[in-house]
């Protein structure tokens, strides 16, 4: 049995639609993660920061990354009217291979398989009671984010 929760899968020809694979790298984010949902754009919450992304399989990578910047600066501005503090969203542009030029740099390209490490390194900028308020604020639905339910999506293991 193969299990692949970080590359593309091409199983008889088919591949995963990379939204999906995205999901799947965000299932192994520790707990102490906040993940939102809208569409197929994902806000994630960590220690290390907060982060949107968006996929360049549904867009042209200038396109995806003018996109993810724009929802980030959305994101900002509602999360402004509900919250004390507003950290700074980073906008992602992620692609299965990172190998995506933006000449623009409207927001920063990362490869499907570094996407879990981007999110994870660096220094705490968001402490566990932030992380809780940014938790409640999604629960609410009072934002276009809304809660990210990985137990609802469906995790892909391929049996030869």
């Amino acid at each position: 049995m193969v299990k692949n929760t970080g590359g593309a899968a091409d199983i008889g020809g088919v591949k995963r639609p990379l939204p999906d694979l995205i999901d799947d790298a965000l299932r192994g984010l520790e707990s102490a993660f906040v993940v939102g949902t809208y569409g197929s754009d994902r806000l994630i919450g960590g220690p290390a920061g907060l982060f949107v992304t968006t996929a360049v399989d549904d867009r042209l990578a200038p396109d995806a990354a003018r996109h993810a910047a724009d929802l980030a600066a959305e994101t900002r501005n509602q999360f402004a009217t509900h919250l004390a503090w507003v950290p700074f969203v980073t906008p992602l542009a992620v692609s299965r291979q990172g190998d995506q030029i933006v000449p623009d740099a409207s927001a920063t390209v990362v490869p499907l398989d570094l996407l879990t490490i981007t999110l994870s390194m660096g220094p705490e900028s968001i402490d566990a009671s932030s992380l809780n308020a940014l938790r409640g604020l999604l629960a609410s639905a009072m934002t276009i984010w809304t809660e990210f339910h990985s137990s609802s999506l469906p995790v892909y293991e391929f049996a030869p």
